[in-house]
């Protein structure tokens, strides 16, 4: 790769018509001599970004894969998964308020998506932001295309509403998600226990 940035580099300052070599040409192949890897500049280079924060982050490399997420953040990520990612990276850190902002725009981006909706309420749940939550958890139930993620949404409502007091609401959510989903029938029926 350095050699072929070399000779484009030569072949450029050594043509009659500096001109034929674009800006972006010179600038890769620069960088390139300098050792520097030039910036991403298209669907490849975002996609090898992506699989080399998702690596990274497998590898327990935490930091340079959020590098990553966020440079493909400031990029303009087309869709909701490097959002998502630092959401969750950052839930994972114990910082759900750092968290809110991603998890709100991965939803602004994937607005059909339940699981980004009930992950996006289950962080307001954990800020205390019961309101939020319960408005995020119905907007993943709307969505919901599957039981699970139906049944998550209805969870999360009635855990939402039991710490609110509505202990009525509560149980009746609780009771829907123990019925939808034999996944959150566990958690569910733990808590209807404890309400009633």
């Amino acid at each position: 790769m350095r050699r072929a940035a070399l000779i484009l580099f030569a072949a450029g300052t050594a043509a009659a018509q500096v001109s034929e070599v674009s800006p972006l040409q010179r600038e890769a192949a620069r960088a390139q001599l300098e050792g520097v890897a030039a910036p991403p500049s298209g669907a490849a280079e975002i996609k090898a970004t992506l699989e080399k924060a998702f690596a990274d982050f497998l590898a327990g490399g935490y930091e340079s894969a959020a590098a990553g997420y966020k440079y493909i953040v400031t990029l303009g990520a087309p869709d909701a998964g490097p959002e998502a990612e630092l959401a969750l990276m950052l839930r994972d850190q114990g910082r759900p308020d750092d968290a809110a902002a991603h998890w709100l725009k991965a939803t602004l981006l994937a607005p059909g998506d339940a699981f980004l909706w009930n992950q996006r309420a289950w962080n307001y749940l954990a800020l205390g932001r019961q309101r939020e939550a319960k408005d995020s958890f119905a907007k993943a139930a709307e969505t919901a295309a599957r039981a699970d993620d139906n049944g998550e949404a209805l969870l999360g409502t009635g855990l939402a509403e039991s710490f609110d007091g509505n202990d009525k609401a509560a149980a009746d959510a609780l009771r829907e998600a123990a019925a939808a989903d034999p996944y959150a029938r566990a958690a569910a029926n733990a808590e209807l226990s404890r309400l009633e």
